[in-house]
């Protein structure tokens, strides 16, 4: 076992071309919005890898990652950009659907793996809100006192 785990799950090689095709692959459901051809095979390899304990480390770890790049990037874009510079509510209704995609995407994708959803949903969430509380704020505070009137 310890010359298997050496040769594969040990190499920079193997564990650059998971990374890859993880991020190609959430990277693709995310922004077709349909599950991707080799769903069925990426369930298999999370089986695999459970199996020799390296789930966490090889798959779930890259999975948290690429959420968090993406959705940072994604609110970074929207909230900049005129898509909601002015509307930060539109923004938050934006960022609940996304939200909404990445916990069914779990419960499809980490069915075996219940435990992870939450951690899915909770990078998605900091992804997306991080840093946007006083332009969220200020949006909620401007609608509150033009309805004031």
């Amino acid at each position: 076992m310890e010359l298997f785990d050496l040769h594969i799950f040990k190499s920079a090689k193997i564990q650059d071309n998971l990374s890859a095709g993880i991020e190609q692959w959430i990277t693709s459901e995310r922004k077709s919005g349909k599950p991707h051809h080799s769903r069925e095979i990426v369930t298999k390899l999370m089986i695999i890898l459970h199996e020799y304990s390296k789930f966490g480390p090889l798959f779930f770890d890259n999975l948290l990652e690429e959420t968090l790049k993406f959705y940072k990037a994604e609110s970074e874009a929207l909230s900049d950009s005129n898509a909601y510079k002015n509307r930060p509510g539109e923004f938050l209704v934006h960022c609940d659907r996304r939200i909404g995609e990445e916990r069914q995407r779990a419960k499809e994708v980490l069915a075996l793996f219940p435990w992870c959803e939450g951690d899915v949903q909770k990078a998605t969430e900091e992804a997306l809100l991080q840093g946007r509380l006083q332009w969220l704020s200020g949006g909620a505070c401007l609608l509150s006192f033009i309805h004031s009137f």
